[in-house]
Formats: structure tokens, C-alpha cells, sequence
């Protein structure tokens, strides 16, 4: 009965899309999943439909990035299960708003409801081993996202466990706890594991997807980043070079983001084989790529030129990092943090090039947009770092008096 009721309520929601129903009128996905949350309330009378159909669409709203109108429908969905007695469904509802307040960063109210949903579904003898697994990966997240990466990895390696024997290695919920476990591990510099775990992944999808699926080669283009960080700077390349391939071929339009990003992960591979030349040509065409994608201010830009300045850098070309600094500093007024920190890696690089007037400056430009928005740790950080530039340039009184502006204990 109820199955019946969701597919006349989704079918009525889909006729009423159709240009022949409402002539002039073509809905788009987001504007179709808005008309079926408008309607729920016409089933007042079966509370079990109406919740089934308040989790259905608010899963839909979290895939498209709105997590804000995902809320109230995992908050009704899971009032109505729990009066209802369903417990098992109370408790996955309960994971659901906590996933959602998780995404709109109401992270204690985030970890309420992760928790409840755990504890309940372990107190049922007859839940689903994989939804515990389930809610013990919301939880590692939540915990991983307080910098808590120790706990967040037990839980993913408890839920692993779980879910690979109950479902297998092809299983998708298998392979993005993996996904987040590798994630914890990197966060930890335990690369040479992480490494390890997203082999496993790749394989996984090359058994499952299209050998020219995109989402083959976002697996490829991480598992060759963890490679770079463990070292293994030639398998590094050749499994960037893989994934710009599928890329490439996925997307013809060459303008796509996903082509930029994937050029970047190349410039990092081309890095750890020690290939510096390539490696800068690659991070030139990847910021390129980027700003035209993004704008000039995105974080993806911001973060691509640190890296292709630090890169500079290690070549000897001192002035060509400041100038790529000085650039990424300006643009990213919108985001204080990061121009706090852009402005300290030129500080340092004028120190370390002893040219004293503008290092002084970058110094005084970073302290200050720290300091106004209260970024104590990473005022600390960027003045200490200052501070032995300066004095292994051999201006110590300058490391002083860069010390005397660290924030109060």
C-alpha cells in the first residue's frame, strides 16, 4: 500500500512537469524536487508515505547542496517514525538531520543526533549491520571535521570492517568509507596506508564503472596525490596521466573545471618524480584553467597558486614566487584567513631574499588581517615563522620585534 502511494505521488509530481500539463512551463530538477516538498503535505493521512517521502526528498536536496531544506524534512520524517514505533526508520532519520545539520555546520546538534542514531540502531537486535556501519562514518566525519582524527579513524575502520563483510569490496557504502578513511589516514601523514586503501578503491570502480567514467578518474587523480605524498613520485605520474586521460575524453569541452584540476594533480605527481620544469608548466596551465573556471579569489585558485609559488621557490626563482604571492594576497580579500597566510608566505619570501622594506610590509599587512578577525593559532604560527626567517637572514632584531607581536596568551 504504501509503495503504491509513493509511485502515485511521484508519478502526479512528474505529470505535472510535463509542458503538455502546464503549457509553457519546463521545470528544472531543483524546481521538481521543490513542487514534491510543497506536496507533501497532501498526505496528511498516511504519516508512513509522508515520511518516506520527506526522507526521499531531503536525500535529494543534500546531493544538491542544500542541506538547509533538507533539515525540517529529516526533523519531521524523524518525529513521525519514532510516535509511529519504527524504530529501525527513526533511527536512519535521526542520521539523516544529523548529516544535514553536519553540512550547514551545526555540528553539536550535528553530533547529537549521530550519536542517538548510532546508539539506537546498536540497542536493535535486528538492525541492519550496515546501517550501524552507516552511522558510525556520519560520526567519524563530524569528528574528523573537529580536527579529531584519531577517533574518526576507529569508527571507519569498525564501519569497514562491517560493511566489506556484510556487502563485499564492490559495495558503493564499501567504498566511500574507504574513500573517508583515506581521507582521516592522509590527514595524519599516513600516506603509504592511504595510498594502499585508494588502490583499492580504483580497483573496485575499474571493476564497476566505465572504463571512461569521470568519477574513475577522480579516484585515479586522488590515488596519484597520496602517491606524491608517499613518495612514489614515477607511479604518481603515471596515474596522473591516467586520469587526465578519462578526463580528457569525458569532457571534450577543455574549459571544464574537472581538466584544470586534473592538470593540477599532474603538477603535484611531476613535483614528487622531481620533474620541477614539468611540474611548473603544468601548475601555469592548471591557475590558468582555474581562474577562468572560478575566479580569480576561489580558494581552488588561492590554494593552486600557493602551491605553484612554493614550487618557484624551490627552483631559485625568489622574485617570480613573491610576484605570484603578492597576486593570490590581493585576490583573496574576500577571504581573510587566506590572505592573512599570503601575505606571511611573501613576508617570509622577501626575508629570506633580504628585501627588508617589502618583507616588513607583507609582515605587518598578514598580522593585521589576523588579528581583526581573531586568528589567534595561525597569528602565532606566521609570526614565528617570520621570525626565523629573519634571523637566518641575519636581521635577529627584526625576529624580535616580529616575536613581540604574537597574540596574548
Amino acid at each position: 500500500r504504501r509503495s503504491e502511494e509513493i509511485v502515485g505521488f511521484l508519478q502526479d509530481l512528474l505529470l505535472g512537469a510535463s509542458p503538455y500539463e502546464e503549457p509553457g512551463e519546463e521545470l528544472t530538477a531543483r524546481e521538481l524536487v521543490d513542487r514534491g516538498a510543497e506536496r507533501i503535505a497532501d498526505l496528511d493521512g498516511e504519516p508512513e508515505t509522508q515520511a518516506a517521502l520527506q526522507t526521499l526528498i531531503g536525500r535529494v536536496y543534500l546531493d544538491l547542496g542544500r542541506a538547509a531544506d533538507a533539515v525540517p524534512l529529516f526533523r519531521a520524517a524523524r518525529a513521525t517514525r519514532e510516535a509511529q514505533g519504527l524504530a529501525v526508520d527513526a533511527a536512519i532519520s535521526a542520521r539523516d538531520l544529523g548529516r544535514a545539520l553536519r553540512d550547514i555546520e551545526e555540528a553539536d546538534e550535528a553530533g547529537r543526533w549521530l550519536r542517538a542514531s548510532l546508539a539506537e540502531l546498536e540497542a536493535l537486535p535486528g538492525a541492519d549491520p550496515v546501517e550501524v556501519a552507516l552511522s558510525q562514518r556520519h560520526l567519524g566525519s563530524l569528528l574528523r571535521d573537529a580536527g579529531d582524527y584519531a577517533s574518526a579513524e576507529a569508527f571507519y575502520r569498525t564501519a569497514l570492517a562491517t560493511a566489506r563483510r556484510e556487502r563485499g569490496s564492490d559495495d558503493p557504502d564499501v567504498l566511500d568509507i574507504t574513500t573517508s578513511l583515506v581521507i582521516a589516514l592522509r590527514a595524519q601523514d599516513e600516506l603509504g596506508e592511504a595510498a594502499d586503501l585508494m588502490a583499492s578503491v580504483v580497483a573496485s570502480e575499474r571493476r564497476t564503472r566505465p572504463p571512461d567514467h569521470p568519477l574513475l578518474a577522480s579516484s585515479i587523480a586522488m590515488y596519484s596525490t597520496l602517491l606524491a605524498g608517499a613518495g612514489r613520485g614515477t607511479d604518481a605520474v603515471a596515474a596522473a596521466r591516467e586520469a587526465n586521460r578519462i578526463l580528457r575524453a569525458a569532457h571534450p569541452d577543455t574549459t571544464h573545471p574537472d581538466i584544470a584540476a586534473g592538470i593540477q594533480g599532474l603538477a603535484i605527481a611531476f613535483r614528487a618524480d622531481g620533474r620541477l620544469a614539468e611540474a611548473d608548466a603544468a601548475y601555469t596551465d592548471a591557475v590558468a584553467r582555474l581562474r577562468a573556471s572560478h575566479g580569480p579569489g576561489d580558494p581552488r585558485v588561492l590554494a593552486a597558486m600557493t602551491a605553484h609559488g612554493t614550487l618557484k621557490e624551490e627552483r631559485g626563482d625568489a622574485a617570480a614566487a613573491a610576484a605570484i604571492y603578492r597576486e593570490a594576497a590581493r585576490n583573496a580579500r574576500a577571504l581573510p584567513r587566506s590572505e592573512g597566510i599570503l601575505w606571511s608566505y611573501l613576508a617570509d619570501n622577501r626575508a629570506r631574499a633580504r628585501a627588508w622594506a617589502d618583507a616588513q610590509a607583507a609582515f605587518r599587512r598578514s598580522v593585521a588581517v589576523l588579528r581583526a578577525e581573531g586568528l589567534d593559532e595561525d597569528l602565532d604560527g606566521v609570526v614565528t615563522d617570520f621570525a626565523d626567517a629573519a634571523r637566518e637572514a641575519g636581521r635577529p632584531d627584526l625576529a624580535d620585534a616580529a616575536l613581540r607581536e604574537r597574540p596574548s596568551p
